[in-house]
């Protein structure tokens, strides 16, 4: 991005982003780095092309890979209504962006 920053790797525990306080509604969901889009059922972070294997914190039954949906879920996020735990939806899904960026 222009100002440096890159989507957010969620690399632990606490690091799996916002809370309550700035979660716009339950259904709001927030993108991260991660994504399964190169090779189905192999999650990497992006911009670093390392596996997400480290840390991992998916809601029960995820990834799914949206359950038959039309779409294939390729990309991580999180929201309120999986309590932050991770979930995999359409990457052209509308939805805010956690960014990270290095200390200068």
């Amino acid at each position: 991005m222009a100002d440096g920053s890159d989507l957010h790797l969620v690399h632990e525990s606490n690091s799996d982003g916002p809370r309550t306080e700035t979660t716009i509604n339950d259904k709001q969901r927030f993108w991260t780095d991660g994504s399964d889009i190169t090779e189905e059922g192999k999650w990497v972070w992006m911009t670093s092309g390392m596996p997400v294997e480290n840390y991992t914190n998916w809601g029960s039954s995820q990834p799914d890979n949206g359950s038959g949906a039309v779409l294939p879920s390729n990309c991580l996020c999180l929201g309120r209504w999986m309590e932050f735990q991770w979930d995999d939806n359409p990457c052209s899904e509308a939805g805010l962006v956690l960014c990270e960026k290095p200390d200068v």
